[in-house]
């Protein structure tokens, strides 16, 4: 699939989301998309869009801080799974802990981690996870606040959401 197309979906779908409904003070400014730069033809064909496009919004799991974004595609033709997710405001981290993101299939349960996210140059932190299998059926996405003791299971759940 071609990259220009996947980072349009991208960021129409975090626009989409409500991501720039206001314009809050820069320390605490939600996620904005980078401009999206298209060469030649401004529209697409179908052929070249994925064949699943995902997305939630993520919500508290206790009366905690943050908020983010989640969007996972799907693209047969090049069986790809693609999964972009975008923070802001969440707690800073204390010294030997990280943030982890994780996608939960529930019958058969399945826990998949996206691995841990990473400073961002616009959000305050990023998810950017790819697979060769197609993990739509994960149907949620969680952040996890992660002690970094070597155990591999997800610890505090700090945000969670469902993916439509």
């Amino acid at each position: 699939m071609n990259k220009k197309y996947l980072s349009l979906i991208l960021g129409m779908a975090l626009l989409g989301a409500g991501c720039a409904a206001t314009t809050p003070e820069p320390e605490t400014a939600p996620f904005m998309p980078p401009a999206l730069e298209v060469e030649g033809e401004a529209e697409t064909e179908a052929d070249d869009m994925p064949d699943i496009v995902l997305n939630t919004d993520l919500n508290h799991v206790d009366d905690g801080e943050g908020s983010g974004v989640v969007v996972a595609t799907w693209d047969e033709d090049d069986s790809s799974y693609r999964l972009f997710a975008t923070f802001s405001d969440l707690p800073e981290l204390e010294e030997d802990f990280f943030y982890e993101g994780w996608v939960v299939r529930a019958e058969p349960l399945s826990v998949i981690s996206t691995g841990a996210l990473e400073a961002g140059d616009v959000a305050q932190w990023v998810n950017d996870f790819s697979s060769d299998e197609n993990l739509t059926d994960h149907a949620r996405y969680v952040l996890t606040l992660e002690p970094d003791d070597g155990d591999p299971a997800p610890a505090e759940h700090v945000l969670q959401g469902t993916f439509e």
